[in-house]
């Protein structure tokens, strides 16, 4: 064990315990409770056997690349909402700095000045 006075033990990289690997199932798992979705109804959107399913969320069983795919079939539809949230927000944030814009060019070279220093902006 390395010891530096004035510092805490595991703050040193020697000092640090390795991390153990976490299996997607139980990843799945949360994300499955987190939203909501039964194992039952997962295994039938992924067309996925509910023993198999069952088994991979506990841990049991490895991912094939084709059950890899399937899950990513079934949560797209979720990824792609979150892309559109984005887009939302992106464009909210796009027209308010146009509205700031126009009211700092309204107060003339001053508002111009300093919106391009405050947003570094040219």
């Amino acid at each position: 064990m390395v010891v530096i006075k004035g510092l805490d033990t595991k703050m040193i990289a020697k000092n640090l315990t390795p991390f153990e690997l976490t299996h997607l199932g139980s990843l799945l798992k949360e994300e499955n409770k987190y939203r909501g979705i039964s194992q039952k109804k997962l295994a039938v959107q992924t067309d996925i056997s509910y023993a198999v399913l069952n088994e991979v969320l506990n841990c049991k069983r490895h991912i094939s690349s084709e059950c890899a795919l399937l899950f990513e079939a079934a949560f797209a539809d979720i990824v792609f909402k979150m892309n559109i949230s984005i887009k939302t927000v992106e464009n909210q944030m796009t027209y308010a700095i146009s509205q700031i814009r126009k009211q700092l060019h309204s107060w003339g070279l001053y508002g111009v000045i300093f919106f391009n220093c405050f947003f570094n902006l040219k």
